[in-house]
């Protein structure tokens, strides 16, 4: 976007870091700090983007609303208790989670409101994280979180720390961050982090850019050799976005993801003029839709894996980013409706750009959300909704791709529902992650034993009793997204390959919006090798009522709403109820239910039809069920 500030680099400097983007950041090891802004700040928010900031809060209410939230934290900040080490269950988490928030608040405040206490503050707080006994280098996650709000304390009140104060700081970020994370990268063998494709790898590589970057003018070799590290192992973490945005592991991990991506990128931009082309990388400029897709009309996110549950629609300023970044308007104003209607974070105020600048000097236009969005990867996932920006409309997800794995679950064909503002299918998500055995994700692994992990709890068949192998893996058989005016306007079948390798030859799920999108039909069909009796389950939150004069029929009372679900097929089935709570240690579930039926099938192909249809109004009739075709015919 041509408004965009450049950092005021001149000279070779800046016709060098004009080339590195242009080539996708292929500089030469040792010319990867040639661009460095020498002065300070520079991380993250660079001091033309402060002042925009500055000028803009005077006729942006959103922002001049961001900016006094940031005040207030940082007045919270100055009064609040010293942040003491404390290990729970051997990690810093919380406390560095605590660290970033303070940090934040007071730096803003600072540079902002150019207030001196606010600095000594910050010089304290850092003091008091440099005092620490260590930093944690066994959970090196909490190290990286450590680095990653030292570097930005440091960097923003560089030059208002005391000389003395600013080396301490300086040298324990060295000491106790940077190179025990070089070590690691550099030890036989190292760390899964260090090469891997997950969530933990953009964490801890945030950390170490981050601090490389505050104090790469003294520690030039150092910080180059991470720099070096971050631009060779980054790639293989960032394609788990490619190659449509989704991440693998769910929302919440998502979140966490986008979150340290952005800051690695932006970090870089602002230091050296450009992010050594990380940010090409397939995937990273789909990933916001991603999440739009991912949220229902009622706020909830789709909470699959080990999201938190329910997961609702918070900020993501990560969203501002890349909406400025890849000129989205579209991801712009999903954050801009957030900001108008939650309080504003301070990460928000960082990455705001005000409707102006958007009306003139971008062509990006919002785009409204589709009747029908498949993602692609490894975690296949479609979603569905009726309309878009309406409270009241049908919104499904569709999970499809591998089980197993350290944050998947048995869940191949899962489905959650939203409709008349309620969320009526739901995913529980993941439990306590410090429960025994949590993480061995063996075949045989005690992981599978957990209820919230388990095929019972989500919303997938069962056979003979048996959840889906750990071995189970899926691919989308077929999907249309339909036009907005069809009848059957958008669906998926999905085939679900050794989910029971001795019991079923195929199982094949399909989904779709039906009834000019106002319902919802889910359709099974296997073929058996043997008898089996197969189990349909739905988890939800609503009061269930079985029609006594006919059990294939079940209303669902949540909110002063109703959903109606009818076994379409076969009609010898009926509807019964389960409770989804468990006992300590595992998470107790309360008042969640579960909407089952069973049927007992011979050898050979077996159907199992369901209807989940909301009242759209008091006098809104019953609709007749829908005619069923085969999967092969959709």
């Amino acid at each position: 976007m041509s408004w965009r500030h450049p950092r005021g680099l001149s000279g070779s400097a800046a016709v060098l870091a004009w080339v590195c983007l242009a080539a996708g950041g292929s500089a030469s090891a040792q010319d990867l700090l040639e661009g460095l802004e020498r002065g300070h700040p520079r991380l993250v928010l660079h001091p033309d983007r402060q002042r925009n900031v500055q000028w803009w809060a005077e006729t942006e209410p959103l922002l001049l609303d961001g900016v006094e939230r940031a005040r207030l934290a940082g007045e919270a900040a100055l009064d609040a208790p010293r942040l003491r080490y404390e290990l729970v269950d051997g990690r810093l988490t919380a406390v560095a989670a605590e660290l970033r928030r303070r940090v934040y608040a007071l730096g803003l405040s600072s540079r902002v409101l150019g207030e001196e206490r606010f600095v000594v503050a910050m010089q304290d707080l850092l003091l008091d994280v440099c005092a620490w006994p260590d930093w944690n280098n066994a959970h090196f996650v909490d190290t990286a979180a450590l680095c990653h709000a030292v570097a930005i304390g440091y960097d923003w009140c560089f030059e208002e720390l005391e000389p003395d104060a600013r080396e301490r700081i300086r040298g324990t970020l060295v000491r106790r961050g940077l190179r025990p994370g070089l070590a690691l990268m550099q030890a036989s063998p190292a760390p899964d982090w260090v090469s891997g494709t997950g969530t933990e790898t953009l964490l801890c590589y945030r950390g170490l850019v981050l601090g490389a970057l505050a104090v790469a003018e003294i520690e030039g070799l150092l910080a180059e050799t991470i720099l070096r590290r971050a631009r060779d192992e980054l790639p293989a973490a960032l394609a788990s976005f490619g190659p449509d945005g989704l991440w693998p592991e769910g929302l919440g991990a998502w979140e966490q993801a986008i979150d340290a991506a952005v800051h690695i990128f932006a970090g870089l931009d602002t230091c050296l003029g450009h992010d050594l082309g990380l940010s090409k990388r397939d995937g990273v400029a789909r990933t916001g839709s991603f999440l739009l897709n991912a949220t229902g009309p009622t706020g909830m996110l789709s909470a699959v894996a080990d999201s938190p549950s329910p997961l609702r629609r918070g900020p993501v300023p990560s969203l501002l980013w890349l909406g400025e970044h890849f000129d989205d308007r579209t991801l712009i104003e999903a954050e801009w409706r957030v900001m108008a209607s939650q309080p504003v974070v301070i990460e928000q105020v960082m990455f705001y750009t005000p409707v102006e600048y958007w009306e003139k000097y971008s062509d990006s236009r919002v785009r409204p959300l589709p009747v029908g969005k498949l993602f692609g990867g490894p975690t296949e996932m479609a979603f569905f909704r009726s309309r878009d920006l309406d409270s009241n409309a049908v919104w499904c997800s569709f999970k499809g791709g591998v089980n197993g794995g350290a944050t998947g679950h048995l869940d191949l064909g899962s489905f959650e529902l939203d409709a008349r503002g309620v969320r009526w299918a739901r995913d529980l998500g993941g439990d306590d992650p410090n429960l025994p055995g949590y993480h061995d994700a063996a075949p045989e692994g005690r992981r599978w034993d957990y209820y919230r992990v388990s095929s019972a709890s989500h919303n997938v068949l069962r056979l003979d009793g048996e959840d889906q192998a750990t071995t189970a893996r899926s691919f989308m058989l077929a999907f249309d997204a339909g036009a907005d005016s069809a009848p059957w306007s958008a669906e998926a079948v999905l085939e679900i390959e050794g989910a029971w390798p001795s019991r079923a030859s195929r199982v094949r799920r399909g989904l779709a919006l039906v009834q000019e999108r106002r319902a919802v039909l889910v359709q099974d069909e296997l073929l058996l090798e043997q008898p089996a009796t197969i189990s349909w389950g739905m988890t939800t939150d609503a009061r269930i009522e079985i029609d006594p004069t006919d059990p294939r029929v079940a209303r669902l009372h949540q909110d002063g709403e109703l959903l109606r679900a009818v076994i379409v097929e076969p009609a010898t089935a009926n509807w019964s109820t389960a409770s989804a709570e468990q006992l300590p240690p595992q998470a107790p579930n309360t008042g969640v239910q579960r909407l089952l039926t069973e049927i007992r099938a011979e050898a050979g192909p077996a159907r199992l039809v369901v209807l989940l249809a909301p009242r759209l109004g008091l006098a809104d009739p019953e609709r007749a069920n829908p005619a069923v075709i085969p999967l092969d015919a959709w």
